[in-house]
């Protein structure tokens, strides 16, 4: 039996989680207890790619390296210090894996890096790869490379994180990912120069909203937008200093430019000029109360997180050239869950989006008789299990595709 989870995004700082431990723990541990209750062979926890944040943490802005630039010492220190951060934050995740595989001989563990923890599998990342090995039961305790994906013929299931398809978040020979730019300079950057300029700490429960920006849906600048002008209206009502904002603001800006010059990003020409825009929108607006940011930007943009359906497909076909007869494909990355039927030769193939564990704020609409725009805030879990043929007997089903969605 598998049971498959991405995109859990452990911080290095437990204030900046929106993980759900607890439900994740009872989730474990019931199929733990259905594996051994159906008595199957072993269950194996595949953790498919972007489980540690190791892109929105400070470390990068407090070390002055980053994810882009060349392999170093100064580099290599940085990712064992955010991967160090990270075990250090989250005992009882990593408590909780040693734990069922302690207790449970059938049990084990499959890691598979994504885009948020690729440094783990950077050239520097040897130390970090090594603690995290010594940390969970991963079968070894050494620093060789992780694989990028898991295939389990027994199961007849391939597995990737997905952000391979992104062209906005993988590393080729000659460019980085613009996503590693955004992440860095804007998300983790803004809410640090604003609490500088309004003289309060990061740690401020008014700047909240900003620390949860990458939880907006759909994540696209103008859903961000709006997100930010719905709590600087709330900054601005508290009576905080508006031309301090836009200082931040500014100042947010000639840090993202500055960076895209750095190095040669794949999809600066498109999505590096997007925000560039929105954030000189934003400045230029936020010293007039961001009144007139909800009429510059359109609402209702489209989201960007596309479905990999057709890539699962080529996977497939790709795997059948090789006489290799896999029916289920899983992805993360996207944070939207979805099962979708696939053609396959003799029978229908699945792909599955293994969607997050993790709050989300989504874009609903205009709140009645108001310019402001509406925020559902949610959390999300979901998960797959899947079994081999010789498992799925007594009715039992091939697969089980689980997800949640509750208020918060």
């Amino acid at each position: 039996m598998l049971f498959l989870v991405s995109d859990l995004h452990l911080t290095d700082c437990s204030r900046r989680s929106t993980f759900d431990f607890r439900a994740f723990e009872q989730t474990l541990r019931q199929v733990v207890a259905q594996a051994a209750a159906e008595r199957a062979g072993s269950l194996k926890i595949v953790l498919n790619g972007d489980i540690f944040e190791m892109l929105k943490t400070s470390v990068w802005l407090d070390e002055r390296v980053r994810p882009w630039h060349a392999a170093s010492p100064k580099r290599a220190a940085a990712v064992t210090k955010i991967m160090s951060n990270i075990i250090g934050a989250n005992p009882d995740f990593f408590a909780l894996l040693n734990d069922v595989c302690l207790e449970n001989r059938f049990v084990s563990l499959v890691y598979v890096p994504g885009n948020h923890d690729y440094m783990l599998n950077a050239d520097d990342g040897n130390e970090a790869r090594e603690l995290l090995r010594k940390t969970i039961l991963l079968g070894d305790t050494d620093d060789r490379y992780f694989k990028e994906d898991y295939q389990d013929p027994d199961h007849q299931l391939v597995a990737l994180h997905g952000h391979q398809w992104d062209d906005h978040n993988i590393y080729r020979e000659d460019t980085k990912p613009i996503g590693d730019v955004i992440v860095i300079e804007l998300l983790t950057r803004l809410p640090i120069l604003l609490a500088h300029h309004l003289g309060l700490s990061p740690d401020d429960r008014r700047l909240s909203f900003v620390h949860e920006i990458d939880n907006v849906i759909p994540q696209t600048p103008q859903a961000m937008a709006r997100w930010l002008t719905r709590g600087l209206d709330e900054l601005a009502q508290a009576g905080l200093d508006a031309k301090a904002i836009d200082r931040a603001l500014v100042d947010a800006l000639d840090a993202f430019t500055t960076a895209l010059r750095s190095a040669r990003f794949e999809g600066a020409d498109i999505v590096g000029e997007r925000w560039r825009d929105f954030l000189t929108e934003v400045a230029s607006l936020a010293i007039s109360k961001w009144g007139a940011l909800r009429i510059a930007l359109p609402f209702g943009s489209n989201d960007l997180r596309e479905s990999y359906a057709d890539r699962a497909a080529e996977t497939v076909q790709s795997l059948a050239e090789e006489d290799l007869d896999y029916r289920f494909v899983a992805y993360g990355h996207t944070h939207a869950c979805e099962t979708v039927v696939i053609a396959g030769a003799t029978e229908p193939h699945i792909y599955f989006n293994l969607g997050t564990w993790r709050r989300s704020h989504r874009m609903t609409g205009f709140a009645a008789g108001t310019a402001s725009v509406d925020f559902a805030s949610c959390i999300e879990n979901t998960y797959v299990i899947v079994r081999t043929p010789q498992e799925a007997t007594d009715g039992r089903p091939r697969y089980t595709f689980s997800s949640s969605l509750y208020a918060c």
